[in-house]
């Protein structure tokens, strides 16, 4: 797959001082190590030709504590200025050039899953029952959706900005909490990723422009690992809170099936086990994985269909992920793999409080009409996007993944663990 100048743009631009303040460092050790080496003939110092070898490698050592300390301070330093500075630092006020704001709900809930690869659910044809909820409840689902992208920087940032669809350009500041706030939403962002590491900065750059921000991690997204289940006392207590205008909209962005699906499970009490099962691992957590964000969905609905029966506020939600996984059958492991295009093929569901029937939309679609699909659903039309729906029979697809499909000759298929 070809990189094209807006993901160039996007990889530079989450390069940030902290990270060449560490490269610098890596090259500092280097130098002060080569210089300390060779001081006995750069200097002619002949004591240190007297020397063991052991005691001149403890000057080094020795010298090296001294060096380094003040690069960790400097580094710590700017550490602390940039915490400060995202989160004074936020985009300007966008003219969205509105039209009409009509929605029909009461209150949005829009759940971010992530590395959910749709053919290991139960929901969309896996023979193993991992979406017990999905299962139950009457929702709209779209089974032919592929990412934005392969990873979630990528994907993520073409899927939650407004996305020229020519050249797949996109404007920071241009987004779907701009747009929400802009049309009179109270927002939130509830997250278990990443506050400010490398791969999490550009997401949280929009999380941070919603009113009410929760990160259960103020580091990297592999920093403590806590549940997704421990965003649901934050997002309760938001939900019963009496509102400050008409409409709200609430973004959870979750752990998911992230890479390590192991990890994810550790703590859940209800996994699936398989005891034939023993050289699959990684598929019998990532099923579990996906079980358990099933299980969180439900529980969302059910904080949701007790605030709409206590306070009479109609919901809808949904659920997509930000991308799948490939599966390497020889190192059986989970992976990325950018030229694989079951990377690419994510969940999409729509749960409402008035949804009557269960409906299903075979065609083609891509995410990067994600955002379109977002104005849609909260009822904002404005002069700078069309007024579409993906739920519906319509295909709009993304020529950058009908060349993954057409090339990719892999067999991925989902393993079932079942027999």
């Amino acid at each position: 797959m070809g990189t094209d100048s807006q993901e160039i743009k996007d990889y530079i631009s989450i390069i940030e001082l902290r990270d060449y303040l560490i490269s610098i460092k890596i090259i500092t050790y280097f130098v002060v190590t080569i210089l300390i080496s060779r001081m006995k003939y750069l200097f002619k110092i002949q004591w240190m030709n007297k020397l063991p070898r052991t005691n001149y490698q403890a000057i080094i050592i020795a010298l090296l504590i001294i060096v380094v300390p003040p690069l960790d301070f400097f580094h710590n330093v700017y550490n602390a200025y940039n915490e400060l500075n995202v989160m004074s630092n936020k985009m300007l006020p966008q003219d969205w050039q509105i039209t009409s704001v009509s929605p029909k709900y009461k209150d949005y809930v829009l759940v971010i899953g992530e590395s959910a690869r749709r053919d290991y659910m139960h929901l969309y044809g896996y023979p193993i029952p991992n979406t017990p909820f999905f299962d139950s409840i009457e929702k709209e689902v779209l089974s032919n959706i592929t990412a934005s992208d392969f990873n979630t920087i990528s994907s993520l940032t073409k899927t939650l900005n407004l996305i020229d669809k020519n050249n797949r350009n996109y404007k920071y500041g241009q987004h779907i909490i701009s747009l929400a706030k802009s049309a009179g939403f109270e927002t939130f962002w509830l997250s278990n990723q990443g506050r400010n590491g490398l791969y999490d900065t550009p997401v949280s750059k929009i999380a941070i422009e919603s009113e009410h921000v929760i990160f259960l991690k103020n580091g990297t997204f592999d920093d403590t690992p806590f549940s997704d289940s421990d965003l649901l006392p934050f997002f309760k207590s938001y939900i019963e809170q009496s509102p400050t205008v008409p409409y709200r909209l609430f973004v959870l962005h979750l752990m998911g099936s992230h890479i390590d699906p192991c990890s994810r499970v550790i703590n859940y009490s209800k996994k699936l086990h398989f005891e034939h099962n023993k050289h699959n691992k990684q598929i019998e957590c990532y099923i579990n994985s996906i079980k358990q964000t099933d299980e969180l969905l439900g529980e969302l609905y059910n904080i949701l269909q007790n605030n709409k029966e206590h306070s009479g506020r109609s919901f809808s939600m949904f659920y997509i992920s930000d991308h799948a996984l490939s599966y390497d059958k020889h190192k059986k492991v989970f992976a990325y793999e950018p030229n694989r295009i079951k990377q690419y093929e994510i969940p999409f569901v729509k749960i409402s409080s008035d949804t009557q029937k269960n409906t299903i939309y075979t065609s083609r679609k891509s995410a990067i009409y994600f955002f379109e699909e977002f104005a849609h659903w909260i009822g904002v039309k404005s002069k700078l996007f069309e007024d579409m729906t993906l739920f519906s029979d319509k295909i709009y697809t993304d020529i950058v993944i009908d060349d993954i499909t057409a090339n990719d000759k892999e067999d991925d298929k989902a393993l079932d663990l079942s027999k």
